[in-house]
């Protein structure tokens, strides 16, 4: 099954990419759908407005979560925050999407079975959290492995927002120069300790999409897959 994580900045705006990325993958991780809490029944039918989905409502599986359900109702400000999953219908092959609850508006777990067994956990995040407290941020990537990695394989997608380095061979406080930080260290680390690989692949011009691999030095939005342990 093929997995594409992008950050779209506005769904409105860019659904009719959206629904093309969509129609050539059966999974899609979304971030910064700038949507609000009474918008998000309606993503499924705004995707199949477009001409590049085939699909019936029936067909497709969205998970979706608001970051601005505690904004005041004077806010006239941009939009913020977002998050979704996408899952192309696979009933034919026994295949079930159910979401797990997880308290947070900056994270969405799905796990997809079959028989009754959990093949894979997906997850889509947007990080790091509101205050940059990198403790918080270490704990979110510890509770990942604590509630997921014992399961099955998990594939985190999202926006991470750190740079990550692209040498094997660093010195010991390489996310103190400049382009890094302390995130970029905690999502290394947990990178390298739990055999988790990352990809980016360029689509276009205006989009970067990660799939699966390690070792590049510009990360925009990325998927994460790997066997935690």
């Amino acid at each position: 099954m093929k997995h594409v994580s992008f950050n779209v900045k506005g769904l409105k705006q860019s659904h009719v990419y959206i629904a093309k990325l969509l129609s050539d993958c059966d999974i899609l991780g979304i971030s910064e759908t700038w949507l609000r809490p009474g918008e998000l029944c309606s993503m499924a039918h705004t995707l199949l407005e477009s001409p590049f989905l085939h699909e019936s409502a029936e067909s497709l599986s969205v998970f979706a979560k608001s970051s601005m359900v505690d904004i005041e109702p004077t806010y006239n400000g941009r939009p913020f925050g977002g998050i979704a999953i996408v899952c192309k219908s696979k009933s034919e092959h026994g295949i079930v999407y159910e979401e797990l609850d997880i308290k947070s508006d900056r994270v969405i777990r799905v796990k997809f079975c079959r028989n009754n067994q959990v093949l894979q956990i997906l997850l889509c995040v947007y990080m790091p959290f509101y205050n940059g407290d990198c403790k918080q941020t270490e704990i979110y990537m510890e509770t990942v492995v604590d509630r997921c990695g014992t399961l099955c394989a998990v594939n985190i997608m999202g926006d991470f927002n750190v740079q990550l380095p692209g040498d094997d061979i660093l010195h010991k406080i390489w996310y103190r120069t400049s382009k890094f930080n302390s995130h970029s260290k905690i999502m290394y680390d947990f990178v390298v300790d739990n055999d988790v690989c990352c990809r980016l692949q360029v689509l276009s011009v205006c989009a970067l999409h990660i799939f699966l691999s390690r070792g590049l030095q510009v990360y925009v939005d990325r998927s994460l897959s790997g066997q935690l342990t």
